[in-house]
């Protein structure tokens, strides 16, 4: 009985595991590829303050660069996304938030914060929000919903709204940052303030400042189009040097990632099959052996003579 069990357990784990893992690829294909073609164009602080320039100014630089991308490869402005957005490790997991800093190496932080701005936010859920300068929206899933202001590097913001859902999640890549299971939201009015109020930021170096641009188009561009931006986007003198540079096409994404998981599916439902008919053998074996006791007591019952006994008449029968 105890093999029946075990074997029946591991058909079972091995069948769910594959099913649990292909369906789990919507999200993570949400995070890794929210949309179906991506710039994200990333800055560290330092990178910033080397150029010379403000935020604003790198950015509107860049929607100068994409629209030109966006043009040169029929890219359909229909459901464009074009969001800006700051992404912070942060020290722990709950408020007050700091900023981490590693102090040798590579360490992993506690949690991520993004923080998009007001305009981001209505795209993103369709909602308007009219945030003064000291006022946020918020979701922190380790959080406490009764909180009404949080600090941010010695800022304190006043909590407008604790959002429910992560926003983030379906509308912008978050990429290896996803590693990470803790990722909070935070809206501002403008991030030009924030950048300004924030002032303590221009001393971290391990924040970022993102510019996410998508395009939903029903036209399947060629095979290799991502080769092709990426080579493009290493032209521009203006997107020399920085951090990253990151493209991507989620048709290929998805074939490449299901192709992965289908093999893992697959022999998940062979061995799922494998310990399924083992079990029917063991099960078929036991039966077999307890049915061979029984015509040999049954052959010693005969020695005996207890042969007119009513109780041994299903054995008669059967041996």
């Amino acid at each position: 009985m105890a093999s029946i069990c075990l074997l029946c357990s591991m058909a079972l784990v091995s069948l769910i595991g594959g099913i649990s893992l292909y369906k789990g690829g919507r999200e993570y294909l949400n995070a890794v590829a929210a949309k179906p073609y991506v710039v994200d164009i990333s800055r560290g602080e330092k990178e910033v303050e080397a150029s010379q320039k403000t935020v604003q100014e790198l950015w509107e630089t860049e929607d100068r660069i994409l629209a030109g991308i966006e043009e040169k490869y029929g890219l359909s402005q229909k459901g464009a996304r074009n969001y800006r957005y700051v992404l912070l490790p942060l020290q722990e997991e709950k408020a007050p938030y700091k900023i981490n800093q590693p102090t040798q190496g590579i360490e992993i932080p506690k949690a991520y914060l993004t923080v998009i701005d007001q305009s981001a936010y209505k795209v993103m859920t369709g909602k308007s929000e009219n945030l003064k300068e000291t006022e946020v929206l918020l979701y922190d899933p380790s959080g406490s919903s009764k909180e009404k202001q949080v600090t941010l590097e010695g800022q304190t913001y006043q909590i407008k709204e604790q959002l429910d859902t992560d926003i983030i999640s379906g509308n912008i890549s978050r990429g290896m940052s996803n590693l990470v299971n803790n990722q909070k939201v935070m809206v501002v009015s403008d991030l030009k303030k924030f950048e300004e109020v924030q002032e303590t930021l221009k001393e971290k170096e391990n924040i970022s400042w993102h510019h996410f641009y998508s395009w939903e188009t029903k036209n399947k561009q060629e095979k290799d189009f991502r080769a092709k931006v990426e080579a493009e986007l290493q032209t521009y003198p203006e997107l020399q040097g920085i951090s990253s540079v990151s493209i991507t096409d989620r048709h290929y994404d998805e074939l490449e990632y299901y192709q992965l998981i289908g093999g893992i599916v697959f022999i998940g439902g062979f061995l799922a099959l494998l310990f399924l008919s083992a079990m029917v053998l063991v099960i078929y074996y036991k039966q077999y052996a307890e049915a061979h006791e029984d015509c040999e007591r049954f052959a010693i019952l005969q020695k005996v003579g207890w042969m007119g006994r009513t109780s041994i008449k299903p054995l008669q029968d059967r041996c």
